[in-house]
């Protein structure tokens, strides 16, 4: 691990892309008790930080082939439209400003995966960050919720589970649900800690599979993370979460490098989990049938509205990031629909030109896929590009369908950021023969 991390601060690149990554969860995740932000002035530094990495990237010069060229090229003409669209918006000002803080992020993360000459070991940091910030949100919030005490908020939708341990108070937010509650560990809010997880869990079966943790190493860790999961009763993470792993075990089973014992591990893993998921079913079934069902919690009053209004503004949009103050006028805090949402801001010409780069990304990621198992390259490349794969494609299809969390001002923009270009710059290493 520590050799890893050793490796990585030979580049100056990578060294600030991980620190811009540290800023931007303390800048987003951490929450107190009342939603609110402990580091809310992080924005600004990590703006600082990765236009260095702008500048950087730039004097470095990277040499790039024709399909990263082509993707950069795809974002930079959304960008400039999304810019656009704040003069037909609500405020020129703040669309522009909310523009800025979205794109500024991917294009400084993609053009530092374009430079860096780390890729390998900046994955494998980004890997173990998020597997350890996995297990630490899991392990906080299932000890609170199990040794804790909780207590009622007046006229709240929440409650406080508060554990008191040698001096300190724990606290973290949790949600009725029933008789029973959803935690959220230290993130405010079960539906953040739940794609916290996804892509935790993620990165810990992928640092398993080009062996990078040791068997228990990764059992202990998987299992506080599931469990933790679980008990976040998010339907829209469980479920995708669980699907990102089926099909990434059935992509890497034609890598002949993937031993048959992690494979083992592998069905082993998913097993339990499946098992605990259809037990959590049965046991709180009869006490809420509302978080197994196919009722969307009012979500289609949003749908419907946002709906209303791209009819009335279809070609155009009502501007980029303009949909949150239509949402909070029907008391919600996001369209709970990434699609809905993207082609309301920005009409069919600017959801068409999303749906372009998805597309293209996906094939060439795709394409490269179905000729590696031919290829003798090694697998430390091979399986960070399958799961970034996978999970690229869940987050779009299935996720962000419940879900509005990319091409926002929030922690997994950059994650996706990351996962797109760090895979689009791995396909420039396993060329087919």
């Amino acid at each position: 691990m520590f050799q890893t991390f050793k490796r990585l601060y030979e580049d100056p690149i990578s060294v600030l892309l991980i620190c811009v990554f540290f800023v931007a969860f303390l800048t987003y995740i951490p929450k107190n008790i009342e939603s609110q932000s402990i580091f809310p002035y992080g924005i600004y530094l990590n703006l600082i930080l990765m236009f260095i990495i702008l500048f950087l990237s730039f004097l470095k010069n990277p040499k790039m082939n024709k399909e990263q060229l082509f993707i950069l090229y795809l974002f930079f003409i959304l960008f400039i439209y999304s810019l656009s669209s704040s003069l037909w918006s609500f405020s020129v000002i703040k669309v522009a400003w909310r523009v800025l803080l979205v794109f500024v992020p991917i294009f400084s993360v993609g053009m530092a995966l374009m430079s860096t000459n780390k890729v390998y070991s900046t994955i494998i940091v980004f890997y173990r960050i998020h597997k350890i910030i996995g297990t630490v949100l899991s392990l906080y919030g299932l000890v609170v919720f199990f040794l804790g005490d909780i207590s009622w908020i007046p006229d709240g939708s929440y409650m406080i589970n508060s554990f008191h341990f040698i001096g300190f108070n724990l606290q973290q937010s949790v949600f009725p649900l029933g008789s029973l509650f959803r935690i959220s560990s230290f993130t405010a809010n079960p539906n953040i800690l739940g794609y916290l997880l996804l892509i935790s869990i993620s990165s810990t079966f992928a640092l398993f599979y080009i062996k990078k943790l040791k068997f228990m190493n990764f059992l202990v860790s998987i299992l506080l993370q599931i469990s933790a999961l679980i008990l976040t009763f998010s339907r829209n993470n469980i479920i995708v979460t669980l699907l990102i792993l089926l099909v990434s075990h059935i992509l890497l089973r034609g890598i002949d490098s993937v031993s048959k014992k992690v494979t083992r591990y592998l069905v082993t893993i998913l097993i339990l989990m499946i098992f605990l998921i259809l037990f959590s079913i049965a046991l709180f079934y009869p006490l809420n049938s509302s978080r197994i069902s196919l009722d969307t919690n009012g979500r289609e009053e949003i749908w419907l509205t946002l709906i209303k209004v791209f009819q009335e503004n279809w070609l155009f949009g009502i501007g980029f990031a303009s949909s949150g103050e239509l949402v909070e006028k029907i008391g919600f805090s996001q369209a709970h629909n990434f699609h809905i949402a993207l082609i309301t801001e920005l009409g069919i010409i600017g959801y068409l030109l999303f749906v372009l780069i998805f597309l293209y990304i996906t094939i060439v990621l795709f394409k490269r896929i179905i000729t590696i198992n031919v290829t003798s390259y090694p697998i430390e490349l091979k399986v960070p590009l399958i799961f970034n794969f996978c999970i690229i494609i869940c987050l779009v299809t299935l996720h962000q369908f419940f879900e509005f969390q990319l091409l926002t001002n929030g922690y997994l923009n950059y994650i996706w950021a990351f996962l797109v270009f760090s895979a689009i710059r791995i396909t420039s290493f396993l060329k087919t023969k």
